[in-house]
């Protein structure tokens, strides 16, 4: 192929991408898939998810300072905190069920109501300790990733709205959305990036490029769906992209854009094997809502944040546990 690029012949190229992603679809039909983690591996997993639990939580624990001030002081220590709230996300309990359990199991070193429970979801604490293990295991990682949005429906249950009204706390009627976004490593599976958002994905990802900034995490390689486009390239000016070009796209848009037509141009199969292995993030999207829920029944929004980073991080160690 000429390596000067036209608009035509781009023009005519976009009027076959479907063709050639159905070419590709059906090559890969007779080729085997990746196999799954056995019953036997998963459950190792488990365990040592569930031994190393405690003493991850501590190192990232190690900086926080207690908070001085006014009111009443936790009698839980911050990685308590954070302990109990993983507990409760992977296991899909209610704040009843959840401080039920950590009396049952002695979980926390003093009895806890469901009141406190719910209030760790605002606990700025618990958010620091998260977001230090997420550091912990993504940090100053230069990875191979893929991208995708997803959502959760905001549902206040009968259980949940008795114990917020309870509580004291007002509970709005109705049902909402949270956009949320994850960057993912496709060679550990891990969570590289996340953001979120009561307004938009776009913002979502947004915010996941600000955890990316701030985690420190180079991205090498990157597919990306065609919604994003051209401004893709520059929100990650040294990173090599593959998307699928819109129907409308023209070939204006730098240097680096119309480098990567020609790529897709001169070998689409090959290009489109790339871009495809960005199935995998929506694979781990569905296997983070099957462990941890499909809705989110918080109302206020800093609980709705730490809700998701709590399922990112469990989603995070599993998946470190799993490299073991």
């Amino acid at each position: 192929m000429n390596k000067k690029l036209t608009q035509k012949a781009f023009d005519n190229f976009k009027a076959s991408i479907e063709d050639l992603i159905k070419l590709y679809k059906e090559s890969k039909l007779d080729k085997e898939k990746t196999a799954e983690m056995s019953e036997e591996e998963r459950l190792a997993t488990l365990r040592r998810f569930g031994q190393d639990l405690k003493e991850d939580l501590e190192k990232a624990a190690k900086f926080v300072k207690v908070r001085e001030g006014p009111g009443r002081k936790s009698k839980l220590t911050p990685q308590e905190k954070a302990y109990i709230l993983i507990i409760k996300e992977y296991l899909g309990l209610s704040n009843r069920e959840t401080a039920e359990l950590a009396s049952l199991l002695n979980l926390t070193s003093v009895e806890i109501s469901y009141k406190t429970v719910e209030r760790l979801y605002s606990d700025p604490d618990v958010f620091v300790v998260l977001y230090n293990l997420l550091s912990q295991i993504v940090e100053g990682l230069s990875i191979d990733a893929a991208m995708d949005g997803t959502g959760y429906s905001v549902v206040i249950t009968r259980h949940y709205r008795s114990e917020r009204e309870e509580s004291g706390e007002e509970v709005k009627e109705g049902k909402g959305f949270v956009y949320s976004f994850f960057i993912f490593d496709l060679a550990s599976n891990l969570i590289i990036a996340y953001g979120y958002s009561l307004k938009s994905e776009r913002e979502a990802y947004e915010r996941a490029l600000k955890v990316l900034k701030d985690l420190g995490v180079h991205v090498e390689f990157l597919r990306a769906d065609k919604y994003y486009g051209k401004s893709t390239l520059k929100e990650f000016p040294n990173t090599t992209v593959y998307l699928i070009p819109k129907s409308n796209a023209s070939i204006k848009g730098g240097k680096r854009w119309r480098e990567m037509i020609l790529k897709f141009m001169k070998n689409p199969l090959e290009y489109l094997e790339e871009y495809f292995k960005r199935e995998k993030a929506e694979s781990l999207i569905s296997w983070i809502k099957r462990k941890t829920g499909w809705v989110i029944n918080k109302v206020r929004e800093e609980r709705i944040h730490l809700t998701v980073l709590a399922r990112v991080v469990i989603h995070d160690l599993y998946w470190s546990k799993a490299l073991d």
